[in-house]
């Protein structure tokens, strides 16, 4: 069976189990094929690890440890849907408290993010973005905390949240 190249991620491992037994080697070794065997992740797979460049707000959380619910979010200060979802992502981490560590991760420049944290967040009575979010900010080491999740998901656009369980695998 040859891939269309519009899987989804559910199905992209039983099209690359389906090429490995076929006989056609142009088919196995297909780019699309292989991109999407090696791009598989998701539920079940172990959480990579966070690499931080600097905590902009929030403690430090320098791993993801098991026995505690993570919510790894990325986003960035030019990203729409990002910035509106931000007071909701604080209001759960203050609903939730210490069960879970709500983590925003950025690829954007540190002096970037503190212009933000120090601007007004509209429609919330005069407060900054410091003040309205309640969960830790950080800057991204040389993407690398966005390869291990946005690009290994084969994730295209932020926002992008993954739930990593107490097991330490990705729910």
């Amino acid at each position: 069976m040859e891939p269309s190249g519009n899987s989804t991620p559910g199905t992209q491992e039983s099209e690359s189990q389906e090429t490995d037994t076929n006989t056609d080697a142009s088919v196995a070794e297909s780019p699309a094929t292989s991109d999407a065997a090696e791009h598989l992740f998701g539920p079940g797979s172990p959480a990579p690890r966070i690499s931080i460049a600097k905590w902009m707000q929030g403690e430090p959380a320098e791993e993801i440890e098991k026995g505690q619910v993570d919510v790894v979010e990325f986003w960035a200060t030019w990203c729409g849907p990002c910035v509106k979802g931000m007071p909701h992502m604080a209001q759960l981490q203050s609903e939730y408290g210490d069960k879970v560590k709500f983590i925003g991760v950025t690829r954007e420049d540190e002096e970037k993010v503190a212009l933000f944290l120090d601007r007004e967040s509209p429609g919330i009575d005069g407060k900054t973005w410091s003040e309205v979010l309640t969960y830790r900010i950080a800057l991204d080491d040389n993407d690398a905390t966005n390869n291990a999740y946005i690009q290994a998901a084969n994730r295209r656009g932020i926002p992008a949240a993954f739930v990593v369980g107490t097991s330490g695998n990705i729910e």
